[in-house]
């Protein structure tokens, strides 16, 4: 597929790019920003990128997995606990929701503006429920 005419371009920055590092990531490409954070203050997204990152950077990099893996409820005893908790569940897919919804939106305005009163309208049918999670 990469041998394909219309990838040919794509193909070859991301073998220039692999020579200089280990992990490489769509936004590198281009000389693109070299991380998240970077891309996000490109973006002028800053606020959204601490938001997230923040609050989530233990658990998605798994730094959190031992914090709270086991307790001694009593002396010579051990308790294990889940890793994950169902107490995040609410907050995780608000924010899941609100990401999505920006993003929708950003998309629809930029690229197929007729379409965003639909949205809209969508989005108002939803708000309620959206608004109790």
């Amino acid at each position: 597929m990469l041998g394909y005419s219309q990838f040919i371009e794509a193909e070859q920055e991301y073998q220039k790019v692999k020579k200089s590092r280990n992990h490489i990531f769509w936004y590198q490409l281009y000389k693109g920003p070299s991380s998240i954070k970077k891309l996000a203050e490109h973006l002028g997204e800053s606020a959204v990128y601490e938001m997230y990152h923040g609050g989530h950077s233990a658990s998605i990099h798994g730094t959190r997995v031992m914090h709270g893996l086991y307790n001694k409820p009593a002396e010579g005893m051990t308790e294990f606990v889940q890793i994950r908790y169902g107490r995040d569940t609410r907050e995780v897919t608000k924010e899941a929701l609100t990401f999505s919804f920006s993003i929708y939106n950003l998309y629809l305005q930029n690229r197929i503006p007729e379409k965003r009163k639909e949205f809209i309208d969508l989005y108002l049918l939803l708000r309620d429920d959206y608004l109790s999670i």
